[in-house]
This record gives structure tokens, sequence and C-alpha cells, in this order.
């Protein structure tokens, strides 16, 4: 039997998740407009550094045991899922995160004015409390607690925010913002670590936890190659470019995130548990609702931040970062299909077609790699943009294929022209979200 869908609750769903969403990125532009004023380019970018190479270790030693516990839970077995997965994750954490830790400590000793031991305990503390934190989503995801879920997923940035605006009243370096990070990541997981722990009581099921690696192993895979695609242009610029260079391609990243990202970010925290169990009829016509509606509001978005940002930049970050408004305006576009191509991502997990995801991702990388190194002497960092762009489209286009094979309806043709029907379902899932009548 499949479940009922209520349409009320269904856009109370989605839109509550695109509203947390949409806190955390804009407390993201407050902290970003403190650091670009505090730091200015050059503190900035060497903080961008550190930031992207921890983001980068975290992901390779982060299975998505999230996903596992998702996918295979079920009321008989949910503790000792549970459980298990919290054993498996507390076992890996510490040998991975020593590993980043030290692994960080010899990448960063090729800049010269990055903190080196700051930036080694930011990769331990990160990848430590990341893949024990993963887990911690998972259960609150099956459990169904998606306001807790939600709450957390705030409370960090926002304690990171508030730990930023310190810095106006003390002598501060790259070293305060690092380690106000760390004190966030490590305050927000003892909180949700006691909340879900005390009532796990079950031990070790090591048959469901072969279960939970088997099912997470090839999600690793795909999730690993999926960061690189996501981030390919921030691991290029940071790659090839200086300091300087790089905070005002962060900045950038900050700008051309703050309306197009909310639905990306909200479709991958609750599109697996929403789709989950469904009849393939209905799957399909779920799947083409959300893509409609996250395509309409992507196109809003970029168009709305390709007019904002060249004005937004020098106003909110400085004087010393009118470059960075251009970039987001061109970054803005380039990232326009991001978010529809989140469900497909979703879609395929749960019609376990992760091959075609990790074939998409191959493709991706390839064309933006090709692109963006044939053109870069000519085009400097906006070749990094355009690489972008023309590897997402491609590989949004592979996979909306593929998948339109099992499900028809996802094929491009069925909604790239937005409807009438879109904007009118648009402003009633946001009616029925403020209780408008």
């Amino acid at each position: 039997m499949s479940r009922s869908i209520n349409s009320a609750a269904w856009a109370r769903f989605i839109f509550g998740s695109f509203v947390a969403s949409g806190v955390v990125l804009l407390l993201t532009l407050v902290s970003g407009m403190i650091t670009a004023r505090v730091l200015g380019p050059e503190g900035r970018g060497i903080l961008a550094i550190i930031v992207t190479w921890s983001a980068l270790f975290t992901a390779l030693v982060q299975l998505p045991i999230s996903d596992a516990i998702v996918l295979i839970s079920d009321p008989k077995s949910k503790d000792s899922v549970e459980a298990s997965g919290l054993y498996i994750s507390r076992a890996l954490s510490i040998l991975l995160a020593t590993l980043c830790g030290v692994t960080m400590y010899f990448v960063m000793s090729r800049y010269e004015a990055v903190p080196v031991v700051v930036a080694s305990l930011f990769a331990f503390s990160s990848s430590m409390f990341g893949i024990i934190g993963d887990v911690y989503r998972g259960i609150l995801r099956s459990r169904g607690k998606f306001f807790l879920l939600q709450a957390f997923y705030v409370s960090q940035p926002l304690i990171y925010c508030g730990l930023c605006l310190f810095s106006f009243f003390i002598a501060t370096t790259v070293n305060y913002f690092i380690i106000s990070q760390v004190a966030s990541i490590v305050l927000i997981f003892a909180i949700r670590g006691i909340i879900i722990s005390i009532p796990v009581r079950d031990s070790l099921d090591w048959c469901i936890g072969r279960r939970l690696l088997a099912v997470a192993t090839p999600l690793h895979v795909s999730a690993v190659v999926r960061m690189f695609t996501g981030q390919a242009d921030r691991f290029a610029v940071v790659l090839i470019g200086q300091p300087e260079a790089v905070g005002q391609y962060a900045v950038a990243i900050t700008l051309s995130s703050l309306f197009g990202g909310v639905f990306s970010t909200a479709i991958r925290s609750v599109a697996l548990p929403a789709l989950v169990n469904r009849t393939d009829a209905e799957l399909s016509r779920i799947i083409l609702r959300v893509m409609k509606l996250t395509w309409l509001a992507s196109i809003v978005g970029t168009v709305v931040t390709c007019l904002f940002a060249p004005v937004a930049a020098p106003l909110l970050f400085g004087k010393a970062f009118v470059v960075a408004g251009t970039l987001a305006s061109y970054l803005a576009i380039a990232y326009v299909f991001t978010p529809v191509k989140d469900v497909l991502f979703e879609a395929c997990k749960l019609a376990r077609l992760n091959r075609v995801i990790i074939t998409s991702h191959i493709i991706f990388i390839s064309l933006f790699t090709a692109v963006a190194a044939t053109q870069y002497r000519y085009m400097g960092v906006y070749a990094v943009i355009v690489a972008f762009f023309i590897a997402n489209s491609v590989s949004l286009v592979y996979v909306s294929e593929r998948l339109g094979g099992l499900l028809p309806a996802v094929r491009i043709r069925n909604w790239i022209l937005p409807s009438f029907n879109t904007l009118r379902e648009g402003f009633t899932m946001f009616a029925a979200v403020f209780g408008w009548k």
C-alpha cells in the first residue's frame, strides 16, 4: 500500500525545509560579510583555502550511512539499525579523522600565510564529527524528526555567526574564525548526540552492520564524485589562484548561492525520505511535481541574483570585493541546473541507478577539466565558470534521459518550460506554508 498524499502537509514538509535552508544561507551571508570586511580579500582567501581542503578530506572519509539507515530501516529492526550505525561511525571516526588532520598539515605547509596547526585541528574536528553526525542525521530522518533535523541544521551556522560578530570588538585573524567554526561544530554535535544516543540501547548487530556498509559504500563512491563535481570550480580556483583571487571567488559563491542554493540544499535533506515507499506511478508524479517547482524557483533565484549581486557585493562585503559581484552573476547562471539535478540524483538513488549517477559525474569532470584547462589562459577565472556551466548542462541531459527510461515524466521536455499550473501551484504551496487562505 502506498501512502496517501496530503497536499498541505507535503507543502509544509518541502517548504519548511526551504525556509531552514534559507535561514542557513542568510547566516552564511552574514558571517561571510563579517569575515570579508575583517580579513580583506587575501585573508578571506586563506580562510576559504582551509575550509575547501577540509571539506574535501571530510567528504573522502565520510560514508553516507545516513542514507543507508533511511533505505534499510524498518519498524522491526529500527533500533538495531540505529545502534549499528552509531557503533560503526564511532569506530571509524577517530582513525579517519586523525588521517585527515595529518594530511591537512602537510597540504597546508605549501601555503606561506596559512596557520598550519589550526587548519589541521579544523580538518580533524570536521571529519570526526562529520562522520558521526551523518549517522545522527540518518537517525533523525528515519524517525521522521524533520523539525529537529532542521533545527540542528540551522543551529551550527547560527552559533558561528554569533561568534563572528565578536570579531568587531577584538583583534582577529584567520585563526579566530577557524576556531569559532570548530567550537560551533563541537557544541552542536554534543547536543545532538545527547538527544539521539540516550534512546539507542541496542548493541552492534554485525549482520545489520554489513548491510549498512554494503548500501553505504556504493553511495559513498557516488557522493565523493558528486562532491568533486559540485565544487569543481572551487577546487580549481584554490589550486591555481592566489589567496586574493580565492577570496573574491569565495564571496562570489556566497552571493550566487543566496537564492538558488536554498532549493538545492533543501532537496538533498528531505527528498529521499519523502519519496521512499511510493508506487512507481505516484513516484513519477511527485518527482515531476518537485522538478517543475524547483526549476521555476531556480530560474527566479538566478534572475534575482544576476540583478542583485553586482550592487550588493561592494555594499555588503566592502569596496575591495567589487569583482566578486560580477563573478557572482555568472556563477548564478552556471549553477542554474544544479537544484533540478539534485532531484534527479535522489530519484536515481531510489531506483538503484548509482551507475547512472557515477557516469554523469565522470562526464561532468571530463568536460569541466577539458574546458577549464584549455581556456584558462585566455579567460582566466571565467574559464572555470564557463566550464562548470557546460559540464553541468551536458551531465543533466544524460541523467534526465537515462532516468527517463524508467520514469518517462522526468525527461527534459516535460519540465523545461514552466507552465501556468506550476506558477499557480507554487503560489498555493507558499500560501499553505504561511496559512493564507
